[in-house]
């Protein structure tokens, strides 16, 4: 799931579901600014390899985190159809 929250972007607002992997591996970039999050939908396990442009600093944190059901609970209600 992605919405992008990104100012004066053509595509602001928009949301988008992907389904990537089920046997695959997929390369995704997210541009900064792109609200995003991940489940999965199979009875194994996933790999996630998560590359960012900064360190995480808990001190001052910048990833400007929503709560989970911020765009309502149906955006995270997922199925393999």
């Amino acid at each position: 799931n992605m919405i992008d929250a990104r100012e004066g972007s053509p595509t602001q607002g928009e949301h988008v579901r992907m389904v990537l992997g089920a046997g695959s591996n997929t390369l995704l970039r997210i541009p900064a600014g792109v609200i995003h999050g991940a489940g999965n939908l199979w009875e194994h396990p996933v790999n996630l390899i998560y590359f960012v442009t900064n360190n995480f600093n808990p001190q001052q944190p910048d990833e400007q985190r929503l709560p989970w059901d911020h765009f309502g609970e149906a955006m995270w209600q997922m199925s393999r159809e």
